[in-house]
């Protein structure tokens, strides 16, 4: 059995404090003898827009924070990551186009094995790209077998990549960044809740 506990980036984490913020500050609104009821439904509208703002603002940057760390962890599995050097990158495309042309898991542990005997790392990083995005297990494993680090780093860019398609990772996800309306608003549209806010 699954137990989900939210996301685990510093974004989510802040995110999930503040919904239990969101919660706590409505209660004690909900509380307060000094409000009439139709105080209470502007402080609580004007609370619920402030949370959710932040909560919105911490869910981009979780997601950009990703994004960029997912594209810097490919450039530097597959690419010519602080590589300047001309012959590298001639190296780099050749190797590219002859990745481009495999068409099946056997040819490419056989061009693995080529380029394993020759030393050849640019082709052989081409060639685990491509198995990594085919789903060609074989020749990833027969890869990060010998290249623990690497495979360590392709398990994160897997990670990275599964954060917004797993089941697992979708639902961790919108447990720390659902902020519920409150009952007293939920009924209300943005540009309603907007009003009463400015009214609070």
């Amino acid at each position: 059995m699954t137990y989900l506990t939210g996301s685990k980036t510093p974004q989510a984490i802040k995110a999930m404090t503040l919904v239990g913020q969101h919660h706590q500050e409505i209660e004690y609104i909900r509380k307060d003898r000094n409000l009439t009821p139709e105080g209470k439904t502007k402080r609580i509208a004007a609370t619920y827009l402030r949370y959710k703002r932040q909560v919105t603002k911490l869910e981009a940057e979780d997601k950009a924070t990703r994004a960029n760390q997912a594209d810097s962890l490919r450039r530097a599995l597959f690419g010519l990551y602080g590589n300047s050097d001309p012959n590298a990158l001639i190296s780099y495309r050749d190797a590219q186009d002859r990745v481009a042309a495999i068409s099946s898991e056997e040819q490419a542990l056989e061009l693995l094995d080529r380029a394993d005997l020759s030393n050849d790392e640019i082709l052989a990083k081409a060639i685990v790209g491509k198995a990594a995005e085919a789903h060609w297990h074989n020749v990833v494993s027969t890869y990060t077998a010998t290249h623990p680090y690497f495979g360590e780093k392709l398990q994160e860019l897997a990670e990275l990549n599964n954060a917004d398609s797993s089941i697992e990772a979708v639902m961790n996800h919108a447990m720390s960044y659902t902020l519920s309306a409150p009952s007293e608003v939920a009924h209300y549209s943005e540009g309603m809740l907007e009003n009463l806010s400015n009214q609070a």
